[in-house]
Protein backbone atom coordinates (compact mmCIF):
# COMPACT_ATOMS: atom_id res chain seq x y z
CA UNK A 1 0.00 0.00 0.00
CA UNK A 2 1.08 3.46 -0.67
CA UNK A 3 2.42 6.11 2.23
CA UNK A 4 0.19 8.87 1.98
CA UNK A 5 0.38 12.50 3.85
CA UNK A 6 -2.73 14.66 4.35
CA UNK A 7 -2.39 18.31 5.07
CA UNK A 8 -5.16 19.70 6.75
CA UNK A 9 -6.10 16.42 8.33
CA UNK A 10 -8.22 18.33 10.84
CA UNK A 11 -10.56 19.60 8.68
CA UNK A 12 -14.11 18.43 7.17
CA UNK A 13 -12.03 17.37 3.80
CA UNK A 14 -9.13 16.17 5.69
CA UNK A 15 -9.99 14.05 8.16
CA UNK A 16 -12.37 12.05 5.51
CA UNK A 17 -9.15 11.82 3.27
CA UNK A 18 -7.62 10.56 6.30
CA UNK A 19 -10.01 7.91 7.15
CA UNK A 20 -10.37 6.49 3.94
CA UNK A 21 -6.59 6.14 2.93
CA UNK A 22 -6.44 4.47 6.31
CA UNK A 23 -9.78 2.32 5.74
CA UNK A 24 -8.24 0.96 2.50
CA UNK A 25 -5.15 -0.20 4.46
CA UNK A 26 -2.57 2.71 3.43
CA UNK A 27 0.03 4.02 5.70
CA UNK A 28 -1.74 6.97 6.46
CA UNK A 29 0.77 10.64 8.15
CA UNK A 30 -2.33 13.14 9.33
CA UNK A 31 -0.69 16.80 9.72
CA UNK A 32 -2.41 19.59 10.91
CA UNK A 33 -0.92 22.87 12.51
CA UNK A 34 -3.06 21.89 16.02
CA UNK A 35 -2.02 18.59 16.62
CA UNK A 36 -4.87 18.56 19.45
CA UNK A 37 -7.69 19.55 16.77
CA UNK A 38 -6.53 16.20 14.91
CA UNK A 39 -9.33 14.50 17.51
CA UNK A 40 -9.65 10.72 17.21
CA UNK A 41 -7.85 9.27 14.74
CA UNK A 42 -8.12 5.44 13.11
CA UNK A 43 -5.78 3.03 14.45
CA UNK A 44 -1.98 3.04 12.38
CA UNK A 45 -2.57 6.60 11.53
CA UNK A 46 0.39 8.91 12.67
CA UNK A 47 -0.27 12.18 13.90
CA UNK A 48 2.00 15.18 13.07
CA UNK A 49 2.29 18.91 13.76
CA UNK A 50 3.25 21.00 11.00
CA UNK A 51 2.87 23.99 8.68
CA UNK A 52 1.87 23.30 4.80
CA UNK A 53 3.90 26.47 3.90
CA UNK A 54 6.72 25.46 5.42
CA UNK A 55 8.91 24.04 3.15
CA UNK A 56 11.50 22.65 5.13
CA UNK A 57 8.83 20.31 7.10
CA UNK A 58 6.89 19.54 4.00
CA UNK A 59 10.70 18.37 2.23
CA UNK A 60 11.30 16.18 5.98
CA UNK A 61 7.50 14.33 5.38
CA UNK A 62 7.53 14.05 1.28
CA UNK A 63 11.18 12.10 1.74
CA UNK A 64 9.17 8.96 2.83
CA UNK A 65 5.74 9.24 1.34
CA UNK A 66 4.38 8.50 -1.94
CA UNK A 67 1.92 10.78 -2.17
CA UNK A 68 0.98 13.93 -0.57
CA UNK A 69 -2.75 15.58 0.03
CA UNK A 70 -3.26 19.08 0.04
CA UNK A 71 -6.78 19.82 1.82
CA UNK A 72 -5.66 22.95 3.56
CA UNK A 73 -8.59 26.22 3.60
CA UNK A 74 -8.67 29.51 4.34
CA UNK A 75 -10.61 32.71 3.53
CA UNK A 76 -8.97 33.55 0.41
CA UNK A 77 -6.15 32.21 -2.10
CA UNK A 78 -3.08 33.31 0.08
CA UNK A 79 -2.94 30.20 2.03
CA UNK A 80 -3.52 27.78 -1.32
CA UNK A 81 -0.95 29.93 -2.88
CA UNK A 82 1.39 29.23 -0.16
CA UNK A 83 0.94 25.98 0.37
CA UNK A 84 1.18 25.35 -3.08
CA UNK A 85 4.82 27.04 -3.48
CA UNK A 86 5.84 25.00 -0.79
CA UNK A 87 4.81 21.75 -1.37
CA UNK A 88 6.36 21.97 -5.16
CA UNK A 89 9.23 23.15 -3.76
CA UNK A 90 9.96 20.12 -1.81
CA UNK A 91 8.73 17.80 -3.87
CA UNK A 92 10.74 19.29 -7.13
CA UNK A 93 13.98 19.30 -4.19
CA UNK A 94 13.56 15.18 -4.09
CA UNK A 95 13.24 15.06 -7.78
CA UNK A 96 12.20 11.72 -9.97
CA UNK A 97 11.46 10.05 -6.51
CA UNK A 98 9.70 12.41 -5.32
CA UNK A 99 5.88 11.76 -4.14
CA UNK A 100 2.77 12.71 -6.23
CA UNK A 101 0.60 15.81 -5.47
CA UNK A 102 -3.29 16.18 -4.65
CA UNK A 103 -4.56 19.53 -4.18
CA UNK A 104 -8.21 19.16 -3.37
CA UNK A 105 -10.34 22.34 -3.88
CA UNK A 106 -13.71 23.41 -3.00
CA UNK A 107 -16.30 25.28 -5.04
CA UNK A 108 -15.92 27.64 -2.27
CA UNK A 109 -13.46 29.37 -3.77
CA UNK A 110 -14.59 29.63 -7.08
CA UNK A 111 -15.49 33.23 -8.35
CA UNK A 112 -17.30 34.41 -10.23
CA UNK A 113 -16.75 37.41 -13.19
CA UNK A 114 -17.26 40.09 -10.79
CA UNK A 115 -14.57 38.19 -8.56
CA UNK A 116 -18.10 37.34 -6.03
CA UNK A 117 -17.74 34.32 -4.47
CA UNK A 118 -19.84 32.04 -6.87
CA UNK A 119 -21.04 29.99 -3.39
CA UNK A 120 -21.66 33.16 -1.43
CA UNK A 121 -25.54 32.77 -0.46
CA UNK A 122 -27.75 33.09 -2.28
CA UNK A 123 -26.93 30.20 -4.25
CA UNK A 124 -27.68 30.43 -7.74
CA UNK A 125 -30.32 28.26 -8.54
CA UNK A 126 -30.21 27.10 -4.75
CA UNK A 127 -28.68 24.25 -3.41
CA UNK A 128 -30.71 21.72 -5.22
CA UNK A 129 -29.33 23.31 -8.10
CA UNK A 130 -25.53 22.56 -6.78
CA UNK A 131 -26.34 19.40 -5.76
CA UNK A 132 -28.08 18.11 -8.84
CA UNK A 133 -24.55 18.86 -10.38
CA UNK A 134 -22.51 17.33 -8.01
CA UNK A 135 -24.77 13.93 -7.58
CA UNK A 136 -23.00 11.93 -10.01
CA UNK A 137 -19.46 12.19 -8.62
CA UNK A 138 -19.82 9.93 -5.38
CA UNK A 139 -21.55 7.43 -7.52
CA UNK A 140 -18.43 6.86 -10.00
CA UNK A 141 -16.15 6.60 -6.43
CA UNK A 142 -16.42 2.94 -6.73
CA UNK A 143 -14.87 2.91 -10.24
CA UNK A 144 -11.58 4.88 -9.04
CA UNK A 145 -11.04 2.45 -6.01
CA UNK A 146 -8.30 0.18 -6.75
Amino acid sequence: MSRIVVFGAAGKAGSRVVAEAAARGHEVTAVARDIARLGHLPEGVRPVAGDVTDTEAVAALAEEADALVLTVGGPDAGLYTEAVDSVAAAVRALGPKGPRIVHMGGGASLLNEDEVRYFAPPVPGGVQAVRRRADPGPRRLPDARR
